[in-house]
């Protein structure tokens, strides 16, 4: 049996105790990175999901019309919820909670709703009971701040009323009623309502054009 040389042996105790060595640090190294990671403050867990498209969302549909999940809106067969106190019989504009001064469109009074009006129903025109917008002989009454003699769009709470009277109009005296800044065919005491046959405002400017809006929200 040959004899092994007495260096070689040492040197291969050297390297097994290098590699003893390594293998001691790396365990302190891991040791250390562990403990860090320990004392680190661990991050909340966000309440609100990450963002993503429609597309990619993966919650359930909830209705917009009642709130509910499992279909759409164009599909509800349920009342409508209101947007601002989550309750059935009204629309979020026509919300008594809402803090504003918004009248009843039946009887044109504050207070109320429609659905919830036990008063006689308002012409849509003057806003007086005891006749219908087709039949009112009297000055219609601005549905913006309320005051009777003209309409909507000429009133002062608008930008629109500006446009017409300091427009091409403004010299432009009316053959059918004699009165200046506008035309015939925007002659009020001949203007019919396409959706309530009123005289004196257009079918944009009809108070009953919310009743009916609101019906076909519904269906």
């Amino acid at each position: 049996m040959e004899q092994v040389c007495r260096c070689y042996n040492e040197s291969i105790k050297e390297q097994e105790q290098q590699q003893e060595q390594k293998q001691e640090q790396e365990q302190e190294q891991e040791q250390e990175q562990e403990s860090q990671q320990e004392q680190e403050p661990k991050p909340k867990p966000s309440a609100r999901k990450a963002a993503h498209f429609a597309a990619e969302c993966t919650s359930e549909t909830v209705c917009w019309n009642c709130k509910q999940s499992g279909h759409i809106a164009t599909e509800c067969k349920n009342d409508a919820l209101c947007h601002t106190c989550s309750k059935t019989g009204h629309l979020a504009r026509d919300c008594p909670s809402s803090g504003s001064s918004k009248l009843c469109n039946k009887c044109f009074k504050p207070g109320h709703i429609a659905v919830d009006c036990t008063n006689e129903r308002a012409c849509n025109n003057c806003r007086q009971p005891g006749h219908i917008a087709r039949e009112c002989t009297n000055e219609p009454v601005c549905n913006l701040c309320n005051v009777s003699g003209h309409l909507a769009r000429n009133c002062r709470k608008t930008t629109i009323s500006s446009e017409i009277q300091g427009g091409p109009f403004r010299d432009i005296t009316c053959r059918l009623c004699g009165k200046p800044g506008h035309i015939s065919r925007n002659c009020m005491t001949t203007m019919i309502c396409g959706t309530c046959g009123g005289r004196g405002h257009m079918s944009y400017e009809c108070p009953s054009a919310r009743m009916f809006d609101r019906g076909l929200r519904r269906f």
